[in-house]
């Protein structure tokens, strides 16, 4: 497990609600920046031994490993500059949180 404390991804509503909307909660974008959600379809489930579905709200651990498949700069007039990596994600485990007793049994049934 990395030594780093996670941060939060989640966005501030008030850095992506246009500005003719009055108030953030009246716009519904996404919490979370679209390309931080994995998607783990059957054939993935299987592979991580998920053999039921955990419950939706819980936190699960989620350790990878991931190759760079690209690298970008870009300096543009009015905007500024902005950088971005890809991350091809190559190798993965989910486990339980470890303060969540149930959270084992959710993902991979009882022994």
């Amino acid at each position: 497990m990395p030594s780093e404390k996670p941060i939060s991804m989640k966005r501030d509503p008030s850095d992506y609600a246009p500005s003719a909307v009055k108030s953030p909660e009246a716009y519904s974008a996404p919490e979370y920046p679209y390309g931080l959600c994995l998607h783990l379809d059957d054939e993935t489930m299987k592979k991580l031994a998920m053999s039921k579905l955990p419950q939706v709200g819980k936190q699960v651990v989620i350790y990878a490993y991931a190759n760079v498949t690209s690298v970008s700069e870009r300096e543009t007039l009015i905007g500024g500059s902005s950088q971005s990596v890809e991350l091809q994600i190559t190798d993965l485990a989910v486990s339980p949180k470890s303060d969540d007793k149930e959270a084992g049994e959710t993902l991979y049934g009882k022994s």
